[in-house]
Formats: C-alpha cells, sequence, structure tokens
C-alpha cells in the first residue's frame, strides 16, 4: 500500500486538509508502493527525564518498533535528540558474553519480508557508533559484531539468511555487505572505515539483478558510496525467505567491551511486483473506485 503520514497544519480551522490532498496525489501516482519510515521518537513517559528506559519486546510506534534485550542487563533506551537527527533509541551490550540488544520493525517471533514480494525493495538506516570501538584478535563469534538489515535468525552473528551490513570488530576495520544463504555467507569489504562516535549511512538495494549497496559518514546533501562490485548474487538470500529488518549489537562468546549503537532512522520503501491500487485508483471523486 501506498502510505501518506499527516502532521497536520497551522490552521487549526482546517486540520490535516492539504496533507490529505498530498496523500491522495501519492496514492494515484504509487502504483502500488509501500513506504515506512521510522524514527524512534517513540518511547517516551510522561514527566520522565532522558534517557528512558525502553522495554524489551514492546511495540513503541505504528511500524512495531520494539527492542529486544538478551542476556545479563543489556539496554535499550530513549536518549536526548541531537542536531539533525530528531528520535534517537540506544542499544547497548554491557561486558557480558553473547550478551544481545536489537532494533527490530515488528516481533521477533514474526518474519514477513520477502524480498520477492518486491519487484524493487530499499532499506536505509542511519546508526552512531559508541565512544569506545571493541577490538578483538579472533572472529566475531568471540568478540561480537554490529549486523544491520535483513535476517531470519533473530539475535544471531551466524544467520541462516540474511542481507546485511556488517562490522566484526575482530576481523576487519570497514563496513562489509554480507549475504547469508542456507548458512553459507560471502562478503565484501567497503572502503568505509568505522570509527568511534560517528554517523553513519547504511543502505541496502534488492531487485531481480541482485543486490547493491551503500555505506558511508552522513551527510545531509552526499549520496552514499556504491559499494563496488555489484550486484551482488552469491549467496543472496531466496526471494521467498522470510526475514525481519534489524539493528543488532552482540557481544561474542568472549565479549567484554560494552559495545554501543544509537539508531536515529530506518525506513523501507518497495514497489510491489503486483499491480492493485496504483492500476484501480481515479482519482479523488472515485469515478472507478476500490
Amino acid at each position: 500500500m501506498a502510505i501518506g503520514y499527516s502532521t497536520g497544519t497551522v490552521d487549526s480551522r482546517a486540520p490535516d486538509y492539504i496533507d490529505s490532498i498530498v496523500a491522495l496525489e501519492h496514492n494515484a501516482l504509487a502504483q502500488d508502493c509501500f513506504v515506512m519510515q521510522e524514527h524512534f521518537n517513540a518511547g517516551l513517559v510522561a514527566g520522565g527525564t532522558f534517557p528512558q528506559t525502553l522495554i524489551t519486546a514492546t511495540a513503541y510506534s505504528d511500524n512495531m518498533a520494539q527492542v529486544t534485550l538478551t542476556g545479563t542487563a543489556p539496554t535499550g533506551k530513549r536518549v536526548v535528540s541531537t542536531l539533525g537527527h530528531p528520535g534517537q533509541w540506544t542499544l547497548n551490550t554491557l561486558t557480558t558474553a553473547s550478551n544481545k540488544s536489537m532494533i527490530s520493525i515488528g516481533p521477533t517471533g514474526t518474519l514477513e519480508w520477502q524480498t520477492g514480494f518486491f519487484g524493487k525493495l530499499a532499506f536505509r538506516a542511519l546508526v552512531l557508533t559508541g565512544s569506545v570501538i571493541p577490538v578483538g584478535a579472533v572472529g566475531a563469534t568471540t568478540y561480537g559484531e554490529y549486523r544491520i538489515g535483513f535476517t531470519d535468525t533473530i539475535n544471531s552473528l551466524a544467520p541462516v539468511n540474511g542481507i546485511e551490513w556488517v562490522f566484526d570488530v575482530a576481523v576487519d576495520a570497514h563496513w562489509s555487505l554480507i549475504l547469508t544463504k542456507a548458512s553459507t555467507a560471502t562478503k565484501t569489504v567497503s572502503t568505509i572505515t568505522v570509527a568511534a562516535s560517528t554517523w553513519y549511512d547504511l543502505q541496502l538495494y534488492v531487485d531481480a539483478s541482485g543486490v547493491q549497496a551503500r555505506a558511508a559518514i552522513f551527510s545531509a546533501t552526499a549520496l552514499p558510496t556504491l559499494l563496488a562490485g555489484g550486484p551482488f548474487v552469491t549467496n543472496q538470500p531466496l526471494t521467498t525467505t522470510a526475514m525481519i529488518p534489524h539493528i543488532l549489537i552482540m557481544n561474542g562468546t568472549a565479549g567484554v567491551t560494552d559495545m554501543a549503537l544509537t539508531a536515529d532512522l530506518m525506513e523501507l520503501a518497495g514497489q510491489y511486483v503486483t499491480t492493485g491500487l496504483g492500476a484501480n485508483y481515479r482519482g479523488h471523486d472515485l469515478t472507478r473506485s476500490f
């Protein structure tokens, strides 16, 4: 479905009229598109002070955005907004081995996103790294990772299927695209170094030709760098694989550093492979109805 969101109007005598018209115009042109934006500005407690604790497995927005916290006291919190990044949730793993902190769109037990539903599907996340970047000498299963994108294996450093931007704190200093199919992964390393206390713009795009990816330090004006070598198809999950959008930070079995990651935005946009609303909608007077 094509969705139009209303933000109201300064003229209280005509609430939402302008936004309603804009939404109708978008619907008329949508060709049956899906658009979802999560700004993480939910989760406030009336009268509370920042930071405010988010409760695991509790939906905080119309998009069903929620945190899943597993292990010994990992945290998810609504924190104070900063310039250019209104609405922020911060995840912390703390220092217990195998602790996990995750943001997902929808309940973690509901895997419903199949890339085959869409002729074109785009994913984007804006994230802020913590003030300390963990380091290690061996693999991610020992020291931990950041994983951002689509997965069918909740809270895991070794998903069965996934399309993800990954920072492996032990193996490489850069963001890497990892495609995983039936537990076999293909990794493509980008040129974008992961630094502490830095905002990153991470994007994924899937169509019939495969997977494309962009990553960069966030800029309000510049498009992130396209990952060379795409479209990528090796170990791309089957288009019928049900997955969930997520942002995960997880300690490995020897994880002793409190990893932190802050989310400012998660958005998805897709063009369905079927025609629907766009083919049947005929303007505001519904000369041809639904």
